[in-house]
């Protein structure tokens, strides 16, 4: 029988990156900071982006858990075309994000990244069988289809952070997390410089 510790068990930070909803919103921000567009709104509205702007695996993954990865989960969601953005899912992997890559319809739109990760979240929380003060969740998305799990977890006890850019968060996402986080304040950490 292992020996029990007075101290509690330490906190566990599981986090879940919809990697086109924060890359293609903060190619926006990116936009509007160069002076290609008004604001990152009128950027999203006008289908203006940065073709420069790389979201920093490693410092996002920082921000999320801090430095130390100990028992900590984090996945990264998107929507992988043949062949052509590998290299990406492997800056996410060598960066200690595990990657999900749901194939894109052959039309080239979007498919199941949001179902995918409402599903991995549940998942993960559930088979943790940690107890809602044993862990911190945050979700690196704006997208309303989320909602639903920030709901599904709170109804298990659980506090969820959404972080998100501000001009990209749907209202009622940002008012059904027990705290949002604009990643505008962290632009500088979370883009990839050379």
């Amino acid at each position: 029988m292992s020996h029990q510790s007075a101290t509690p068990n330490p906190v566990k930070r599981f986090s879940y990156l919809d990697f086109s909803n924060i890359g293609i919103s903060g190619a926006q921000v990116s936009a509007a900071r160069r002076g290609l567009a008004p604001s990152a709104k009128a950027a999203a509205e006008a289908r203006i982006a940065d073709p420069t702007f790389r979201l920093n695996f490693r410092t996002t993954l920082e921000f999320c858990v801090g430095k130390h990865f100990d028992g900590s989960r984090a996945v990264c969601v998107g929507s992988s075309r043949v062949g052509s953005d590998l290299a990406i899912w492997q800056m996410a992997r060598n960066a200690g994000w595990l990657t999900e890559t749901p194939r894109r319809a052959f039309s080239g739109r979007e498919k199941s990244v949001d179902t995918l990760l409402t599903a991995k979240i549940i998942e993960d929380i559930l088979l943790s069988g940690a107890d809602p003060d044993e862990l911190e969740i945050t979700i690196l998305s704006g997208d309303r289809d989320l909602l639903p799990a920030v709901q599904c977890l709170q109804r298990l006890g659980h506090r969820v952070c959404v972080a998100s850019w501000e001009h990209s968060a749907a209202d009622e996402l940002r008012q059904t997390a027990d705290q949002f986080i604009a990643l505008d304040d962290y632009f500088s950490l979370i883009r990839y410089t050379h």
